[in-house]
C-alpha cells in the first residue's frame, strides 16, 4: 500500500496522513526485455544481491500476480502507469518524458537524493557495475 510505514519513512516531505490506503498497482514489460533485466539488476545491486536471470514473465517478489499489470513495451508501460490510479511502472526516460509522467528520485543508504536525469542513472548504474547496455 502507498501509506506503508517503510514506503512513508522515504518519503520525508510527505506528510503521512495525506496518502491513503491505497494498494500499489505494479505495471511491467510482458514481453521479452533489455529494460526489464537492467531495471531488476539495478534494483538488485542496489539492495547489494547478485543480479537476477532473465526472465520476462517472473513474478515480482511479494507482488500478487491480481497486482501486476503486463505491457508490450516502454510506450505500453508508461500508458499503462498514465491510465491506472495508484500505479508504479518503469521505462525509459525518452518515453516517461514524452508521455508526461512524473519520476521518481532515488534516496541512497547515504540519504543522498538523486534525481533521474540520464547522466545521474548511467553514473549510478556504472557505480554498482550495471551494464545498461551489451
Amino acid at each position: 500500500h502507498w501509506n506503508d510505514p517503510a514506503l512513508l519513512a522515504l518519503q520525508f516531505h510527505v506528510v503521512a496522513a495525506s496518502i491513503p490506503e491505497q494498494r500499489i498497482s505494479l505495471v511491467v514489460r510482458g514481453d521479452v526485455s533489455g529494460t526489464t533485466q537492467v531495471f531488476k539488476s539495478a534494483l538488485a545491486r542496489f539492495a547489494g544481491r547478485a543480479s537476477p536471470q532473465p526472465d520476462p514473465g517472473s513474478a515480482w517478489p511479494g507482488v500478487s500476480k491480481s497486482q501486476v499489470q503486463r505491457q508490450v513495451g516502454n510506450v505500453g508501460v508508461g500508458l499503462g502507469v498514465g491510465m491506472t490510479d495508484w500505479s508504479i511502472g518503469y521505462c525509459d526516460m525518452a518515453t516517461a518524458a514524452a508521455l508526461g509522467l512524473r519520476v521518481t528520485d532515488f534516496v541512497q543508504e547515504t540519504g543522498f537524493v538523486l534525481t533521474p536525469t540520464t547522466a545521474s542513472v548511467e553514473h549510478a548504474t556504472y557505480e554498482k557495475g550495471v551494464a545498461l547496455e551489451e
